[in-house]
């Protein structure tokens, strides 16, 4: 637990606010970075820098006895009972599927919105951290929390490049890094993400249909594609408003081409990770398109140990 009165110059916050703010993040290239990496002033500001785990936004609310996951878009993932005297909102990554380097259900907290009856938004990043750290030590305490509800791991943002180097672009090939600010929870500059990326070319399989809850509903929401000699369903977003209208009423005209997709890591399946289409290429042929794409670590099953192995528990 957390004493309330730690820090004594700002009094807690009763004021109810929004539990479904997502935050705030800009993003960073890694040869922009690089080039700030000679001065001490983004590092000043930045001074905390954690792994980006491949699971979706996750909010978990604890309260009167019950406890629920929702995604981003407030959907229920998970939920179940529990202590009735427990109340946090916690914000973090949720490993909702099949993940080759975290358990299936893993909840990884990262920020803190609500601590018994403080809203935590008005809070600078130290001081949510230590309330966050307070809120899942004592949720570990729970059989309901015990093996599933874990705490990220911050290093100095100064180690960035060793982090890159081992845990991005190394075999366990995590999706990038995110650097923290000590500022406010709604600070639009509170968090800076550096993503891993990667391009690969595709054939063009067909389109898939938008969500038919969203705007875009009846008109194409991804082009699909596959490698020539590894078969896949790559679904790829990132659309345009006019190519989605353009795909809808000629798609038929652009299966059987190439085209690039980017991502942010890849799957040993042939797939990269969060696929969005880049751009046709008339440049390039179906044989092009082959799974030799790929890292060779990747295409050999990549890594498949557990998160302790590397020491991130």
């Amino acid at each position: 637990m957390v004493d309330k009165a730690i820090d004594p110059t700002k009094p807690p916050l009763y004021k109810e606010r929004s539990l479904r703010d997502r935050g705030s993040y800009t993003e960073i290239t890694y040869d922009e970075l690089c080039e700030l990496d000679s001065s001490d002033e983004f590092f000043d500001i930045y001074r905390k820098v954690e792994l980006k785990y491949d699971g979706i936004w996750g909010r978990l609310e604890v309260h009167d006895g019950e406890w629920t996951i929702y995604s981003r878009t407030g959907k229920v993932k998970d939920s179940g009972t529990c202590a009735s005297h427990l109340d946090y909102t916690i914000i973090g990554e949720f490993i909702h599927g099949k993940h080759r380097l975290h358990k299936k259900g893993m909840f990884y907290g990262y920020d803190c919105l609500k601590y018994e009856d403080m809203y935590m938004h008005e809070y600078t990043f130290n001081y949510r951290r230590r309330y966050l750290r307070g809120a899942i030590e004592d949720l570990q305490t729970k059989e309901e929390f015990e093996y599933w509800v874990r705490i990220s791991q911050l290093w100095d943002s100064y180690s960035w490049k060793d982090l890159w180097k081992q845990h991005v672009e190394g075999p366990a090939g995590w999706e990038g890094l995110v650097f923290k600010s000590y500022a406010k929870y709604d600070d639009k500059h509170a968090n800076i993400r550096l993503k891993r990326e990667c391009e690969i070319d595709y054939v063009c399989i067909g389109f898939d249909m938008a969500d038919p809850e969203s705007k875009y509903a009846g008109q194409v929401g991804a082009v699909r594609g596959s490698l020539t000699d590894k078969p896949c369903d790559v679904k790829c977003g990132g659309l345009s408003e006019e190519a989605r209208k353009l795909y809808t009423e000629y798609g038929h005209e652009y299966i059987g081409k190439v085209f690039t997709a980017k991502g942010n890591g890849w799957f040993p399946s042939g797939s990269v990770r969060h696929p969005k289409f880049q751009k046709w290429r008339d440049d390039k042929s179906i044989v092009d398109c082959t799974y030799n794409q790929l890292p060779v670590n990747i295409r050999r099953g990549g890594f498949v140990g557990s998160s302790e192995e590397w020491g991130l528990k």
